[in-house]
């Protein structure tokens, strides 16, 4: 079977992504434009990174996390199983 990229997966992965960093933006008090500015990025490019709305560069992603003060990790699938297909991120 080929693995293909699904292009639903990628807006849900883009979402749930977006939906952690914004809750650690919160959670530190750091606005949109706050983040904007320690990175040097376009305000939009962190409102897209934030919002799930849109491909970003992975040095975009990566300069918000740093300024978030957040590490991210691959886990490797062993079937057809996306965590994708799961519930997004609860807010506790």
């Amino acid at each position: 079977m080929e693995n293909k990229p699904n292009p639903e997966i990628q807006r849900l992965a883009r979402e749930k992504i977006g939906q952690a960093l914004k809750m650690v933006a919160k959670k530190r008090g750091l606005s949109q434009r706050d983040i904007a500015e320690q990175t040097e990025l376009p305000l939009q490019t962190v409102s897209n990174i934030l919002n799930g709305n849109a491909n970003y560069t992975f040095d975009s992603f990566v300069a918000v996390c740093q300024v978030l003060k957040v590490h991210f990790e691959l886990h490797e699938l062993d079937t057809d199983h996306t965590v994708w297909n799961e519930p997004p991120i609860s807010k506790n």
